[in-house]
């Protein structure tokens, strides 16, 4: 998004804090779940958060900077959050970033835009994040926003650098997210019948995928014969279907 465009979206938030009597002294997000409210979402989160945790602590001590990574549903609701920050960020699993729970803030203008956006303190609404630079990326998978990838600092500017590694790190997550639900479904595909799935997807014949893999036409018909019995299918179609069904393709990845 243009920056231009970007500060229209903030005094557009801003105006709906102000109608909406949103105190800017808040210390803390206004809105928090139940116990049991929370652990209905985390049920049905488990795989996402699984994939958030794993995916940072692989890359966590290559981080020269300090961060703080949280993780929301689509509904902007935070499940988990990852840290080096020993200021007392007093947020924790089940505050609300909507606007009319945190003021304009970075994850709530994800969700109204649908893409990634960053914040520096003056952006904000709420005396809460008037000290925080906060980046944000939505997470699509199968076509829909699942949540939203945070990355914020506080008191100190974010480096280019922090928002490169956000960026990856939802790819990462995706990836992982994807083998959480292969491994649920049984599903188990080598690197070589991932390939010519993808190859499939992308509308390319057998002999095309076989010059690209430099092998055989008839490999690829093997390859073939052994995805449609792993995914219990019986034509490339429903194959393609049931991938993106199980996440195994991303469609946003698919070259037509």
């Amino acid at each position: 998004m243009k920056a231009k465009e970007l500060e229209k979206e903030i005094l557009l938030s801003h105006s709906k804090c102000s109608r909406q009597g949103l105190p800017k002294n808040l210390t803390q997000p206004k809105n928090k779940l139940t116990r049991k409210k929370l652990d209905q979402i985390i049920e049905h989160k488990k795989e996402l958060m699984n994939s958030f945790t794993e995916s940072v602590d692989e890359i966590k001590d290559f981080i020269t900077e300090d961060f703080l990574f949280l993780l929301t549903n689509s509904d902007a609701i935070l499940l988990k959050k990852k840290s080096t920050l020993n200021n007392n960020i007093s947020i924790k699993p089940g505050i609300s970033f909507r606007v009319s729970s945190s003021g304009t803030n970075a994850i709530s203008l994800a969700k109204r835009i649908k893409d990634k956006v960053f914040l520096t303190p003056e952006h904000h609404y709420c005396n809460f994040f008037r000290q925080w630079y906060c980046f944000t990326v939505p997470i699509n998978y199968q076509g829909e926003i699942i949540g939203f990838l945070d990355v914020s600092s506080v008191k100190k500017e974010l480096k280019d650098e922090l928002k490169g590694i956000t960026v990856l790190l939802k790819d990462r997550i995706l990836k992982k997210l994807r083998k959480f639900k292969l491994r649920k479904e049984s599903v188990e595909l080598t690197v070589k019948q991932q390939e010519v799935l993808e190859h499939l997807s992308c509308g390319l014949t057998e002999k095309e995928i076989a010059n690209k893999l430099h092998c055989s036409k008839n490999t690829i018909k093997y390859h073939k014969k052994i995805l449609f019995k792993e995914l219990n299918i019986d034509n490339t179609r429903k194959a393609i279907i049931k991938a993106i069904k199980l996440g195994i393709i991303d469609p946003q990845e698919i070259e037509i």
